[in-house]
């Protein structure tokens, strides 16, 4: 038998409405996946013969690691966007672990290869009909919950056949078990892709024609008859005698019938003359011995194609990750969508909400923004904790999870294309700064402008808040400037109120958003147009504790004789 993959006729084959590219076989060493699920035109992603390699050892002897350690490095689509620019400030790894739940079948399982996912969500594609292709398969899962299960159902089997196969065994026996059982997953695998995924017309069509060209296979059918073979050697029709007190007194064969039209069947004969011709040439053989190399074989010539389990694994865990997640939103009474792309155009979000607020069971107040097409800069100013921050991380993760193709935290999304993120909302200081928090934010900048292209889009929380407000308001004005060339799409969250205030008052060409208060100067966490008069840092200080009667009593609490003087005072 050949070695396969599957590919679309030309790399610009372009996909129908709905559907994927034409399919056609080519040989393996081109290392493309034919169960791709992240791109519309799969690129290679695996080094076939050291996966190969890998696959055969942990067969033999199982490895735990060996998934991990492929997907840890299978390539993704190229991407305009660099992590350090925005993955520790969004705490993405905490947040892929906490907001995006890999449940399936009722179970929430931990990520095979965390890393994997993270590294897919931290690199959204540059080139669109990427994002396209993510975007089908998961509307179609979501359209239809009986998909979803049989999705999930592939889902955990893979993940059967990776325990299986990561685990040792102990003699020859313990070890044929072993190898009979990751025979039994590798078919659940095939049976579950060739038969759950026929009539499919997003990308998930691909693990229909996966499963079919391996069920196909001569290999595959050899795979069959071993397992049914194991299973059914011999049929015995017995004739069993019970006594008055229910006990089986005797029992007595009727009929025994070997199943002889499987290809693996041998007679009596048949079996003592292969071993008697294996001892003649000098080998000492035991039957368990010669199923063990059977089994072997069996493995071996599907091998080729069942080291994209690998790759399928990765892929899977992206959308049952983006399947969590929507499960997650919808059970706190949120709906996420599907979002539009565009190059120009406004921006609107309807129902925007922060993840992290859901995945933490707090409460959440959606948002609603509209955008023109020629505001680049949004101010955002208002209270303390009314929500700023929040809005920001928000709308940092809905333009991620947009171009990563998944679903994101609004009801209704249109969204301009971004040809990168950086992102700037680190409040605490970290042991391995160097500079202090204003060095450090300059530093930030510097490597903003280092990196930045039209069409990003810059997130800043705070900007310039670690010095003086005039020296403050001077950088910001620098900043400004040099961002209003680029044209970013730009959301910064200030303090300077008056700096805001004046600057709206001089200009048309930003957009300024104030966190709402209702009539008890209380914040609502939503936002309308306008610059905030105050950040009633006084509320804050009194619901925490910090006034000057609360610092007093902890002072005279803390220090009886200074209590005791006091009160000699006031006598």
């Amino acid at each position: 038998m050949s070695n396969f993959s599957i590919l679309p006729t030309n790399s610009s084959t372009r996909p129908a409405a709905g559907g994927v590219s034409p399919l056609l076989f080519v040989p393996l060493g081109t290392a493309c996946s034919p169960c791709d699920l992240l791109h519309e035109c799969p690129i290679p992603r695996l080094d076939a013969a050291g996966a190969r390699e890998a696959l055969t050892f942990a067969f033999a002897s199982g490895d735990g690691d060996v998934f991990t350690r492929l997907l840890d490095h299978t390539p993704v689509a190229a991407s305009d966007f660099v992590p350090d620019d925005f993955v520790r400030d969004l705490e993405l790894e905490h947040f892929v672990d906490r907001c995006l739940p890999l449940s399936a079948l009722g179970h929430t399982r931990p990520a095979q290869s965390p890393r994997y996912l993270l590294r897919v969500l931290s690199s959204p594609p540059r080139d669109t009909p990427h994002v396209v292709f993510r975007q089908g398969i998961c509307a179609e899962l979501a359209s239809s919950p009986a998909l979803a299960e049989r999705f999930e159902q592939l889902y955990v089997r893979v993940r059967h056949f990776r325990q299986l196969i990561g685990h040792s065994s102990v003699g020859l026996q313990d070890g044929i078990e072993r190898r009979l059982s990751i025979l039994r997953a590798t078919q659940a695998v095939i049976s579950s892709l060739h038969d759950h995924f026929a009539g499919c017309t997003s990308g998930l069509s691909r693990l229909y024609h996966y499963g079919r060209a391996i069920a196909e296979s001569a290999g595959y059918r050899r795979l069959c008859e071993l397992l049914d073979y194991e299973q059914k050697r011999a049929e015995v029709d017995l004739r069993i005698s019970v006594g008055f007190d229910g006990r089986i007194r005797s029992f007595q064969t009727l009929e025994q019938r070997e199943n002889a039209s499987n290809a693996f069947y041998a007679t009596s004969l048949g079996r003592l003359w292969t071993r008697l011709l294996l001892l003649l040439s000098g080998y000492r053989a035991t039957t368990g011995e010669l199923l063990s190399r059977l089994i072997d074989s069996v493995f071996s010539d599907l091998e080729p194609q069942l080291i994209f389990f690998f790759q399928l694994l990765g892929d899977l865990e992206v959308y049952i990750a983006a399947l969590g997640f929507r499960r997650l939103a919808q059970q706190a009474g949120f709906s996420v969508s599907l979002p539009e792309l565009s190059q120009h155009g406004p921006r609107s979000i309807s129902g925007l909400f922060n993840p992290w607020l859901v995945a933490e069971g707090r409460p959440c107040q959606p948002v609603d923004l509209e955008l023109g097409e020629r505001e680049y800069l949004v101010f955002i100013t208002g209270a303390n904790s009314g929500g700023k921050t929040r809005l920001l991380q928000s709308l940092c993760l809905c333009q991620l999870l947009a171009q990563s193709g998944l679903f994101v935290p609004a009801a209704r999304a249109e969204l301009r294309w971004a040809g990168g993120l950086f992102a700037s909302l680190l409040a605490d200081n970290h042991a391995d700064q160097v500079e202090g928090r204003l060095g450090t934010e300059l530093i930030r900048i510097r490597r903003l402008f280092e990196r930045l292209r039209s069409g990003s889009l810059v997130v800043m929380d705070e900007l310039c808040s670690g010095t003086n407000p005039s020296e403050g308001e001077a950088l910001m004005q620098l900043v400004l400037d040099a961002l209003y060339e680029l044209s970013p799409q730009a959301f910064i969250s200030t303090h300077f109120l008056e700096f805001a205030a004046r600057l709206a008052s001089s200009t048309r060409r930003h957009r300024f958003l104030q966190a709402e208060l209702d009539a008890h100067e209380q914040p609502t966490y939503r936002f309308r147009d306008g610059v905030a008069r105050t950040s009633l840092a006084h509320r804050v200080a009194e619901r925490l504790g910090v006034t000057h009667e609360s610092l007093r009593a902890l002072m005279l609490h803390n220090n009886p004789q200074l209590a005791r003087r006091w009160q000699l005072l006031a006598s």
